[in-house]
């Protein structure tokens, strides 16, 4: 019922400061007009324009979907190896398929689960299915098309292997967001012993070519000095930071750089990690420092 609702009058979120810094959000409405999307059937009823909204249950890294027509994709990955989505959507579709399977091809099989979905795999098969899925959104995108994904994780092979997807889907991140999005009841948080509660939102252009080495190499203590901004920020609106949130800021400033081609070649695998913990140590002591 409230998602009816919000269809009929659809609302932003204005923050605000209540007395003793407690933060709430006041909704304002009259930003957006009602949602009553005419729902398409193929491509060619939006490229028409006779419909607004072409909803899809397929495979994301085999879309039907013609070369270069979308101007802007918005997703987010599986999380690796942790919360296993197909298992937990197959308690509500057991339930739907009743009343919807014999009408709805959808509901048709006997579970969510796929042998290509990408999760609850090792590592390189994370990172290969997942470029699959980036390669085919880079296939989609116009030439001026932008692709913003969010993404957390504390282990850095996680993140390796989203460097690797982004690069062998010929993209290349342009800026990174951290945000906190982390619920204080999620699943993730409340198990973990360092929980994470900033997401990182990374933003990707097309590159049709494979980047070269140029320039200066970007150096650990530089990266660093970038991540020690956003810690600043994330200080001054009151959020006390994790060590996976610090991780989660740093590794926002490698990606950049990993999209320059500036990361010397002998700092990539264990050396590299090393190095990360090392700066992480140094990150930890100068958020305590500024906190």
């Amino acid at each position: 019922m409230a998602a009816r609702r919000y269809r009929e009058a659809p609302f932003e979120l204005h923050p605000q400061r209540r007395a003793g810094g407690r933060l709430s959000a006041e909704k304002v409405f009259g930003l957006s007009a009602p949602l009553h999307p005419r729902l398409a059937t193929s491509f060619a009823d939006l490229a028409a324009h006779r419909a607004d909204v072409w909803l899809l249950t397929v495979d994301s890294s085999r879309l039907p979907l013609p070369d270069h027509c979308v101007d802007l994709v918005v997703t987010d990955p599986p999380y690796f190896d942790n919360v296993h989505y197909s298992e937990l959507a197959d308690f509500f579709y057991a339930w739907l398929k009743g009343p919807l399977g014999r009408t709805r091809p959808p509901f048709r099989r006997r579970s969510t689960r796929s042998a290509r979905e990408v999760q609850g795999v090792t590592a390189a098969e994370f990172g290969t299915r997942l470029g699959n899925v980036l390669s085919e959104c880079a296939r989609v995108m116009k030439p001026s098309a932008a692709l913003a994904l969010t993404f957390h994780h504390s282990r850095f092979e996680s993140w390796q292997q989203l460097a690797g997807a982004i690069r062998a889907a010929r993209l290349r991140v342009v800026a990174t967001h951290p945000v906190f999005a982390e619920m204080t009841s999620a699943s993730p948080k409340r198990r973990s012993k360092d929980p994470i509660q900033l997401d990182l939102v990374v933003v990707c252009r097309l590159t049709h070519t494979l980047l070269r080495r140029r320039g200066a190499r970007v150096q650990l203590r530089e990266l660093r000095q970038r991540a020690m901004r956003h810690v600043h920020r994330q200080h001054r609106a009151g959020l006390r930071l994790s060590r996976g949130d610090l991780r989660v800021l740093l590794m926002g400033e490698v990606l950049r750089a990993f999209a320059d081609s500036s990361w010397p070649e002998e700092h990539r695998g264990r050396s590299f990690e090393a190095a990360l913990e090392d700066a992480l140590d140094d990150l930890g002591r100068l958020s305590d420092n500024s906190s």
